[in-house]
């Protein structure tokens, strides 16, 4: 089994355990597991991507919310200000569409994927894009 099966697997598994449909295409160079979060308040979606080239798996939240194009040049600059004080993880803005994310990477240093180790990666994550971002970029934005 190569690590990304193993990752495939225990990505797929924890999306049925958080109750995430998800979607798997797998390309050459990476993996990607897309999530569509319907329901949830705050994000639209979430993107697992494994690279065994760059030995990473990254994962990615979308906000519901987007930046109006009037309000894009305020954001861009919060974004910069948040980024700048983060000790892992960064936000992201698309300057075309106003839609952000927030996006995290996780080192692969085996061929092995500890369901203990996904899971706080994710919760991790989730923590550092509801707690450290959202209020002060969508502030700033308004």
């Amino acid at each position: 089994m190569t690590a990304t099966d193993a990752w495939r697997n225990a990505i797929e598994s924890l999306c049925q355990k958080l109750g995430w449909e998800y979607s798997t295409q797998e390309t050459v160079g990476y993996l990607a597991i897309t999530c569509p979060l319907p329901n949830d308040a705050c994000f639209s979606g979430a993107l697992f991507v494994v690279s065994e080239a760059a030995g990473r798996l990254m994962l990615a939240l979308g906000y519901r919310k987007t930046i109006a194009p009037d309000n894009l040049p305020a954001a861009l600059n919060t974004v910069a200000a948040l980024n700048f004080g983060l000790l892992g993880g960064c936000l992201e803005l698309n300057p075309e569409d106003g839609k952000i994310r927030y996006r995290d990477s996780l080192l692969l240093l085996s061929a092995e994927a500890p369901p203990d180790m996904l899971r706080a990666f994710v919760a991790t994550t989730l923590r550092n894009a509801l707690t450290h971002c959202a209020d002060a970029l969508f502030e700033s934005a308004a």
